[in-house]
Order: C-alpha cells, then structure tokens, then sequence
C-alpha cells in the first residue's frame, strides 16, 4: 500500500452518481471528474495529501459541495495503526444520516482510532439528483515505475434505517459501527 508519499493515493469515497450504466463517461466527483462534469463527493480517506496521516475532505468544485467548511483534514496519524503502508487492515467509514454525515476509522484491534462530529450539509444551492456510489481505487499522478499493490477487505454498505444503526452514529454509539458491522 501507500506510505503517503510519491506518485500515489489510496483512496475511498462516495461520489454522486447521475447514470448508473458502466462507463467512465459517467463519471463525475467533486474536482470534475473524468472531464465530464461535476457531482457531489465525500472523500473518506485518502493517502496522498497529508503524508503522516489519511486525508478526508469535502470536494467544493461547481458548488457541488457537501459543506464549504470541511476541506482537506488530516484525520490521524498512521504512526497510531502502525505506520503506512499499514501492516494489518484499517476500518474507514462514512455514515450519513439526513443532512448530517460523519467520517470514521477503526484501528485494526477494533478501537475507535477517529471520528469527526457531524458535518452538517451546509450548501443550500445544490440539489444532489443522483445516489451517492462508493468508490475504492489507488490512482497514480504522473508516471511511476514502482511495484504498488493496494488490499481491501469487507466493504459493508448498511441504509442508514438498517436495524444494527438506526437512531445511532460512530461519535455517540462507536460500538455500533467498525467491526460491529463487518
């Protein structure tokens, strides 16, 4: 995996999707997408832009923003689950209820390592038509000749009614999420 630095980043993130058909002409986020428009985006975790920790973020580009006042946040320090790239796996999750949204992550012992208060949705002039669909990827900037091997495991997608969260988010019931859902 990433140590954060380099060509690299590991991300996950929820973009709003408008076409569900594959194809990447179908695909926007929050900085443009693939040059083919702009939607809403919530950046969970991303490896490259804060090198001694995961980044999250709110993308603002078109005024497609969640909120203005969440932007580029470094949200631990890998040193916390063992440096980066890191030996076991990390839980990262987004948990969005209403117009209210928490980022959060699971040290790999199953302890709460950070989770945000609400973020409130505070952008009152863009109207999401389309679901928000998660995206997990390592992309590269520039050219890079070294060998990069990115690992996921149990990705989980609960609606927000599910019986396991209903009423709860991972600032005020951590138990209820992380490994409580895997």
């Amino acid at each position: 995996g990433s140590n954060g630095g380099g060509n690299y980043c590991e991300t996950f993130y929820l973009a709003e999707r408008f076409d569900m058909t594959p194809s990447s002409s179908n695909y926007r986020d929050g900085n443009g997408g693939n040059g083919e428009g702009y939607s809403r985006e919530i950046d969970i975790m991303e490896t490259k832009w804060q090198p001694t920790g995961p980044q999250a973020n709110c993308p603002t580009g078109d005024n497609t923003g969640w909120t203005s006042s969440f932007n580029s946040h470094q949200m631990g320090s890998w040193s916390d689950v063992g440096g980066a790239p890191t030996p076991n796996f990390v839980t990262f999750g987004c948990m969005i209820r209403g117009d209210d949204l928490w980022i959060y992550a699971y040290k790999p012992d199953g302890s709460q390592w950070y989770c945000t208060d609400a973020i409130k949705k505070d952008n009152a002039t863009y109207q999401q038509k389309g679901p928000f669909v998660p995206y997990i990827g390592t992309w590269l900037q520039g050219d890079g000749s070294e060998l990069f091997k990115t690992v996921y495991n149990n990705f989980v997608y609960l609606p927000q009614d599910n019986a396991a969260v209903v009423g709860k988010n991972p600032l005020t019931n951590p138990d209820a999420f992380g490994r409580a859902i895997v």
